[in-house]
């Protein structure tokens, strides 16, 4: 199943970009890619899925709380954030597996 989002000006808090990291941009574990966040400033608060390979296929950052919905349906919220900075990056395996992990900022805004 493949799995694509990318906002063109739909909904503001989809982006194509989420600090250095890009949509299209591949890594080849979970641990590269939070070392990747960890630069940008950012921790990790939960993790969907565990394929790798993965290219990333779309990066949606909110403030105070982030809603989305996986491949299968299921609805992830986390609420509670208030002053923090959240980003939830989606992945694609190259044998089609959807993997999401979302961030927190380490420091409040």
């Amino acid at each position: 199943m493949l799995f694509l989002t990318i906002s063109c000006g739909g909904n503001k808090n989809d982006q194509t970009t989420g600090g250095n990291i890009k949509v299209g941009e591949s890594f080849s574990s979970l641990s590269v890619l939070n070392d990747r966040q960890n630069d940008n400033g950012l921790v990790s608060i939960g993790k969907f899925g565990d394929a790798w390979p993965g290219k990333v296929t779309q990066i949606k950052e909110s403030e105070n709380e982030i809603k989305f919905t996986l491949a299968k349906g299921a609805v992830h919220k986390y609420p509670g954030y208030d002053g923090y900075k959240l980003v939830m990056v989606r992945l694609e395996s190259e044998s089609g597996e959807e993997v999401a992990v979302v961030y927190r900022s380490k420091e409040k805004n």
